[in-house]
């Protein structure tokens, strides 16, 4: 398995797998260029997990400037997807992995993340890799 930036060109791949997060489909053309917008934005880190050219993973973070105490950055992870048949094979564990590294480059102090109430094998994952349960709230622009 190999970790990388996903590009442009991974569109269609994720698109499928992010299909499989939000099950609806999503627009191949606004995917392409928010990903080519995104690129260009050393803040965003779009993480892939690509086993024989196939995405089977992905992550994002957002390194965000906080403007309390010494005003460092934090990271905020969104879209954590791993292919169904993947589950139970460490994907999610080695995006973790190399998103938190890169935070850490970013010199971010905390990260944190929102995941669906129902979500329980994920929180029970957020939970091995470190993150403490805390209360957040979430609401929608229509």
């Amino acid at each position: 398995m190999k970790i990388r930036f996903v590009t442009k060109q991974d569109a269609s791949m994720l698109l499928s797998l992010l299909e499989q997060l939000v099950e609806e489909s999503g627009d191949r053309e606004a995917l392409e260029n928010t990903l080519e917008m995104l690129e260009q934005k050393e803040e965003y880190g779009l993480f892939g997990a690509f086993l024989d050219g196939e995405l089977i993973g992905f992550v994002m973070g957002i390194c965000c400037q906080d403007i309390c105490g010494a005003c460092k950055s934090f990271l905020v992870i969104e879209n954590v997807i791993v292919d169904k048949k993947f589950h139970g094979k460490q994907v999610a564990q080695r995006l973790f992995e190399e998103l938190e590294r890169w935070a850490k480059e970013k010199e971010c102090y905390y990260a944190i993340l929102v995941s669906g109430m129902i979500r329980e094998r994920a929180h029970s994952f957020y939970e091995k890799m470190g993150f403490t349960k805390e209360t957040g709230f979430r609401k929608y622009y229509e």
